[in-house]
C-alpha cells in the first residue's frame, strides 16, 4: 500500500532534513542544515525562537516545533507555486518573482499581494486556491489592509445553511462538542493523542461539525474500515483502519482552513486587535457552534496551530468559551489562551 503522507506527519523542508521527534533541541548535526536552508521561514523561526525546545512552554515544545516547522515548510512550497503564478500571468522581465514572493520584507511581500489581486480573476481554480493560501499567511502577518480587505472579499459571507444544500444545527455540534471533550469516540473516528507530533484537535472540531449537521464532502471525510487501530500509534495504522484524504482537512489544521475559507464567513483578529476588541467581537454574529482556530507567527507570515469550538459565552468578561481536544478543555476562554502568549491571532469559521 502506497503510504499516504498527511500533514501531521513530520516531513520538515523541501531538502531531506530528518528530525528527531524526541530530542529537545535541533540535533547539533542538523543545526547548520536549517539554518542554511533555502526556506527563508525556517530561518526566521529558528532566529526567533531558537535553536532550543522548551516542553514547558505551549507554543515551543518539541512537539509543537515539528508540526510549526512542517508547516512553515509546506508554505514555502506554496509561496514558490505563487510565484509562478505571478510570472505566469506578469511580464515584467525584470522582477524577480521568487524574491519578492517567499521574501520576510514586508514591502516585497506587500507588492506580491497586490499583484494577486490584479490577476486573481484571470487564474484557475487551483491557482487562485494557492493565491488564497498565500494571503491567508501573509495579509494579516504584514497588517496591509487592501490585502486583508481582498482576502476577506474571497470568503463566502453567506451562512452555511443558505450556500450549500444543508443546514448546520449548532446546538447539535455544541452538544457532541461537551459529550466527548475529555474522551474520544473510537466507534466512529480515530484518537490522534497517541500518533508522533500530532494532536486531535482538527479531527475534534470536525466531529463536532459532523454531529451538527455537516456532511462528508469533497476531501473533508473520515471513513472507518475496520476495529484493528482505534488509537493509531503510526501513519501505516492510520491508513490500515481509517479511509482520509492526503491531505486531509478532516484531521490536519492548515487543510481544514485552506478548505473551509471560502466556504464559509471567516474573521480574522490578531493578537492585540482581540484583546482591545473583544467587547465587541463578542456582540457580533460569531455564535456557539462556530469553529477557532488559534494561530502562531514569525515576521510576515502567520499559520494555524489549534482549532476549538465555541462552546458557550461569558457575559461578564465578553468573551467565548471554547471546547477542544489535545489540550482537553470545555469551557476554556480565548482571552486565557491569548494571555498565555502562545498565540498571535484567532479567526473564527462561521458555520
Amino acid at each position: 500500500m502506497k503510504k499516504k503522507v498527511i500533514s501531521i506527519l513530520v516531513v520538515l523542508f523541501i531538502v531531506s532534513i530528518p528530525f528527531v521527534a524526541h530530542a529537545v533541541d535541533l540535533a547539533s548535526n542538523y543545526q547548520q542544515e536549517l539554518i542554511q536552508s533555502n526556506n527563508p521561514y525556517v530561518k526566521q523561526y529558528i532566529e526567533e525562537r531558537g535553536i532550543l525546545a522548551d516542553n514547558n512552554s505551549i507554543s515551543n515544545s518539541t512537539v509543537q516545533r515539528a508540526s510549526d516547522l512542517e508547516i512553515l515548510a509546506e508554505i514555502y512550497n506554496q509561496d514558490i507555486k505563487v510565484q509562478n503564478i505571478i510570472q505566469k500571468y506578469t511580464t515584467n522581465s525584470s522582477y524577480d518573482y521568487l524574491e519578492k514572493s517567499t521574501s520576510l520584507d514586508l514591502n516585497q511581500i506587500i507588492d506580491s499581494m497586490h499583484k494577486i489581486e490584479i490577476i486573481y480573476p484571470l487564474a484557475t481554480e487551483e491557482e487562485q486556491g494557492l493565491m488564497r493560501s498565500y494571503l491567508m499567511h501573509h495579509a494579516q502577518a504584514c497588517e496591509d489592509s487592501q490585502s486583508i480587505a481582498f482576502l476577506e472579499s474571497l470568503n463566502n459571507t453567506d451562512p452555511i445553511q443558505l450556500s450549500a444544500n444543508y443546514s448546520y444545527n449548532p446546538t447539535s455540534g455544541v452538544n457532541y462538542a461537551l459529550n466527548w471533550w475529555h474522551r474520544f469516540n473510537t466507534s466512529s473516528y480515530p484518537a490522534l493523542d497517541k500518533l508522533p507530533n500530532s494532536g486531535d484537535c482538527t479531527n475534534f472540531v470536525s466531529q463536532c461539525l459532523k454531529a451538527g449537521g455537516v456532511p462528508f464532502q469533497s476531501n473533508w471525510y473520515c471513513y472507518k474500515k475496520n476495529n484493528n487501530y482505534p488509537h493509531p500509534t503510526t501513519i501505516a495504522q492510520l491508513n490500515n483502519s481509517w479511509n482520509l484524504s492526503d491531505p486531509s482537512p478532516w484531521i490536519s489544521i492548515k487543510p481544514f482552513t485552506d478548505y473551509w475559507y471560502s466556504r464559509v464567513s471567516v474573521k480574522a483578529y490578531n493578537l492585540q486587535q482581540y484583546k482591545d476588541r473583544h467587547a465587541d467581537i463578542f456582540v457580533t454574529e460569531i455564535a456557539k457552534g462556530d469553529i477557532v482556530i488559534f494561530k502562531s507567527g514569525v515576521l510576515g507570515v502567520n499559520w494555524p496551530v489549534h482549532a476549538m469550538i465555541i462552546s458557550d459565552y461569558d457575559g461578564g468578561n465578553k468573551d467565548f468559551l471554547c471546547a477542544g481536544h489535545t489540550n482537553a478543555r470545555n469551557y476554556y476562554p480565548i482571552l486565557t489562551a491569548l494571555n498565555d502568549g502562545a498565540y498571535s491571532g484567532v479567526d473564527f469559521y462561521l458555520f
